[in-house]
């Protein structure tokens, strides 16, 4: 409560315990003050004030208040020495409660008026009392200003403390704010720390990265609490969703989107005219954040994601997805230098065909599975007729060769020999696909092909024989040249 306030509270109880010191010691002064009206009557309208003012709302006119008591007072404690001996009546003590009362009310300056008001009504007392005694005013004036000062002094130490308190109280409260606001900031950043190191912990427990990159997006989901979610990767040009919600393949128009090379913000699409939301808006979304994958300069696909609500996406929700992303990015990176690890550890340098142990090992499955199976199997062996078997050329002569085979076709190289594993064919489709590779070959090379064909059959019992076959046959046709020559 404030100092006025608690200052009208304690005066009302005050002004009644001065009211009955003045009626006790009116009684013990055996004075009829019951029949006399010059002291009966403001007794009766102190009384009556003092019973209104509890009543009376402390914030409702304060300072007209204080004005209305110190008045009362005064003209109260005026009368009571008046009538009981003027300067000799001991009732001067009660103008203290005033001076202390105004004191607490008011500044020093308007104490100071009161405290100068009450003396000149002492005088004015010392003038019509008939027994004049100029040591009582001349004792009693000094009096009058000290406690005025002194109470003064008092009152505005406790303003003082009071407003240094409170001001105190209000650096609190801001010091406070701001600690939450950090405490918050904290919290914020341990979620996010957490949600890195979670999904950091189970992406290393998970082998396939479509798995991981379905964990990524659970991260983000739970995060950024939005409902689509989806990375793509680059392929041939084309964005391809390989996790989440493959918005693109429902409505192609999103992809306009995820093409952008840049980071895209929208907090709020209904208010957003860019062409490229237009078709988020249709579907119900009303804010997105969208990061390309980058490997350093190169873009090599994209994180979206997409809620339904307007969303302000704070400067620690962007951190937290440019560092999705660019684990995202890391993981399709990782895998693709995987394949081109395992791409080169099973392909001849020169040529970039299978190199001959990976042929030799697919060659031993598939002969146990086609005999399995009852199907066809054969292994052709091909050799250019030139003379000087330069790498540009062989290098041409492999990609013709690669080229024209059939998908599910194998083909190796070994010290400048093609080897085509040419999965269930027989004979005359082994014949046939041999024709058509020399024909290209010496079409765009202008050399002529030697091959040896060998199929897989009752009498050959592993791979290393159907190889051997197909080279003795391959042998034969280099003596003529431009020849296919089948072994029997």
């Amino acid at each position: 409560m404030e100092f006025g306030k608690r200052i009208i509270k304690v005066t009302v109880i005050s002004r009644w315990l001065m009211l009955i010191m003045a009626i006790m010691i009116l009684e013990l002064s055996r004075v009829e003050w019951l029949q006399r009206a010059e002291l009966f009557i403001p007794i009766i309208i102190l009384v009556a004030y003092n019973l209104i003012a509890r009543f009376i709302p402390y914030q409702i006119a304060y300072f007209r208040r204080a004005y209305a008591e110190t008045t009362l007072d005064i003209v109260f404690i005026t009368a009571i020495i008046f009538a009981t001996g003027g300067m000799q009546s001991q009732f001067f003590l009660f103008y203290l409660f005033s001076i202390i009362f105004a004191s607490c009310y008011y500044q020093p300056k308007i104490t100071l008026l009161v405290t100068i008001g009450i003396i000149l009504l002492y005088i004015w007392l010392f003038l019509i009392t008939e027994e004049k005694d100029i040591t009582y005013l001349l004792g009693r004036m000094p009096l009058f200003l000290g406690i005025a000062g002194l109470v003064s002094f008092i009152t505005n130490e406790i303003r003082l403390t009071q407003r240094e308190v409170a001001a105190e109280k209000e650096m609190a409260s801001v010091l406070q704010t701001e600690l939450q606001e950090r405490l918050n900031r904290v919290k914020e950043e341990n979620k996010r720390l957490s949600e890195f190191y979670n999904v950091s912990t189970d992406i290393e427990e998970i082998g396939d990265l479509s798995s991981q990159l379905k964990k990524v997006l659970e991260t983000v989901s739970s995060y950024l609490e939005c409902e689509i979610n989806l990375i793509t990767e680059i392929e041939r040009g084309f964005h391809k969703v390989i996790a989440g919600d493959d918005i693109i393949k429902q409505n192609p128009e999103t992809s306009r989107l995820i093409k952008e090379t840049c980071a895209i913000l929208a907090s709020d699409i209904e208010k957003d005219d860019r062409d490229f939301l237009l078709a988020y808006k249709k579907m119900g979304v009303s804010s997105l954040i969208l990061l390309p994958l980058k490997i350093q300069e190169n873009t090599i696909g994209a994180i979206l994601s997409c809620c339904k609500k307007k969303r302000a996406f704070s400067d620690n929700d962007q951190k937290f997805f440019r560092i999705i992303a660019n684990i995202s990015s890391l993981l399709i990176e990782n895998k693709r230098l995987s394949f081109e690890i395992n791409r080169l550890s099973v392909t001849d340098k020169l040529t970039a065909l299978f190199n001959f142990y990976y042929f030799e090992e697919a060659l031993r499955k598939e002969i146990e599975r086609v005999r399995r199976l009852n199907l066809a199997l054969s292994v052709i062996a091909m050799r250019l007729d030139a003379e000087e078997q330069e790498a540009g050329l062989l290098q041409k002569a492999g990609l013709i060769v690669n080229y024209n085979t059939r998908r599910e076709d194998l083909v190796a190289n070994k010290e400048n020999i093609f080897f085509i594993l040419a999965y269930n064919a027989n004979k005359e489709k082994a014949i046939s696909l041999s024709e058509r590779i020399r024909e290209k070959v010496k079409e765009e090379t202008g050399n002529t092909v030697s091959c040896g064909i060998a199929t897989l059959s009752s009498d050959i019992f592993t791979h290393k024989e159907l190889i051997d076959k197909a080279e003795h046959a391959l042998s034969e046709a280099s003596k003529t040249k431009d020849t296919i020559i089948i072994s029997e």
